[in-house]
């Protein structure tokens, strides 16, 4: 893996941290897996490095199909995790943030703050990344809207964090 980039160094790291792991048989890896965002491939895995096991779909369909139901993606980006194991989802096209219960593809669903596509406080347009703070909220990077939001799992409207909607605005 060569790598100099901080977009890539966390893929390359995951990389080699597996390969270790698959050639050592590392305790360090037991009950360690590597969630994989396969974007054009519209799923989320999970891959346990202990295991020879194959992957488990986490979310999206298991033919790769994508879609707007409940149970499909549409070119997934950036994924976070909950303290319970709950995988969280940038769902890029379609303009969504989705939970997904550990091991439950079934249970996957929007976050509740999140009305649809656009450019409203709880609106979104291809989010791109998701990460949580320590109250639980998800900061979400806004790509189309040019922004950074933080939401909550409720009704409650979304704060922007960074930006004005006007790309390179300096804000």
């Amino acid at each position: 893996c060569f790598c100099h980039t901080p977009v890539c160094l966390p893929t390359c790291r995951a990389m080699k941290l597996a390969l270790a792991c698959s050639l050592l048989s590392a305790p360090a890896c037991a009950g360690v897996s590597l969630l994989v965002v396969n974007k054009k491939g519209n799923q989320v895995r999970r891959c346990a490095l202990d295991s020879t096991d194959p992957c488990t779909l986490v979310a999206g369909q298991s033919d790769a199909a994508s879609g707007t139901g409940i149970d499909a993606l549409k070119m997934p980006e950036g994924v976070a995790v909950e303290a319970d194991g709950t995988v969280v989802i940038a769902d890029t096209v379609n303009h969504r943030i989705m939970r997904c219960p550990k091991d439950n593809p079934a249970g996957c669903a929007p976050l509740q703050s999140i009305t649809g596509q656009g450019a409203g406080a709880n609106q979104l347009n291809q989010p791109y990344g998701v990460a949580l703070t320590k109250d639980g909220e998800y900061v979400i990077a806004d790509q189309r809207n040019d922004r950074v939001q933080i939401c909550k799992d409720n009704t409650d409207p979304c704060v922007t964090l960074m930006g004005t909607g006007i790309a390179g605005s300096g804000a």
